[in-house]
């Protein structure tokens, strides 16, 4: 059996309900973009690994939608060309740790 949480928000006018099998959706507000500057991609890359990649409840798909979010100048024209699947953000994850050497 699902456990039950109920959250307030000040702007909603009732109660949001998550189980423990839908989780809530993270908050990428405070993870920096990433530009494809290398030397930043250490740092870009194990902030999101531990706020996104690493959640086993999120589906690729979603994942690849906030990586996607999260990707400025030609870090995001380095996957420009991959269709928003959950196939691709595997992809998108290899294109980055290869370039990247990570």
């Amino acid at each position: 059996m699902a456990s039950e949480v109920h959250l307030t928000s000040p702007t909603s006018h009732g109660n949001v309900l998550a189980t423990s099998e839908t989780p809530l959706n993270p908050s990428t507000s405070d993870l920096r973009k990433f530009d494809g500057d290398i030397s930043k991609w250490p740092s870009f890359w194990d902030a999101f690994e531990s706020s996104l990649h690493s959640n086993t409840k999120l589906p690729p798909i979603d994942k690849f939608n906030y990586l996607n979010s999260l990707l400025v100048k030609s870090a995001n024209e380095a996957i420009s060309g991959l269709s928003l699947t959950a196939a691709n953000y595997h992809e998108a994850v290899a294109i980055f740790k290869i370039d990247l050497g990570r």
